[in-house]
């Protein structure tokens, strides 16, 4: 049997061509689109209005990984229209085990340049 007939070689180039492809999906996808989604879903959270100024990237190599820069978390509502708290980045860490079975799993979570905001009444 010829190399070239082996199925064995396909799949192995199957393989490598979905890795690939993995590792360059973060860099083609405009993250900047999915700020909206990303907003709503930071408001459910924490129950406060999440605003994403900066831009947004998403990694998955070494590690899996959301950037976005100058997030800013409003206070609750009554507490003045200022931010409670906004930071420079916020860099989010995801478990690879979560994404593999389609969920989200956050590791860690890293502010650079945060601001919080207090308000005493």
């Amino acid at each position: 049997m010829s190399v070239w007939k082996s199925p064995v070689l396909y799949l192995g180039l199957l393989l490598v061509a979905l890795v690939l492809g993995a590792l360059a999906a973060p860099f083609i996808v405009d993250w900047g689109a999915y700020r909206a989604e990303l907003e709503k879903y930071g408001g459910e959270l924490s129950g406060r209005k999440v605003t994403v100024s900066g831009p947004i990237a998403v990694r998955l190599f070494p590690w899996p990984r959301l950037e976005a820069a100058q997030v800013r978390i409003a206070n609750p509502s009554g507490f003045g229209d200022g931010a409670f708290i906004s930071a420079g980045k916020l860099t989010v860490n995801l478990a690879l085990s979560g994404l593999t079975s389609g969920q989200i799993r956050v590791e860690s979570i890293a502010l650079e340049k945060p601001l919080l905001n207090f308000q005493l009444y």
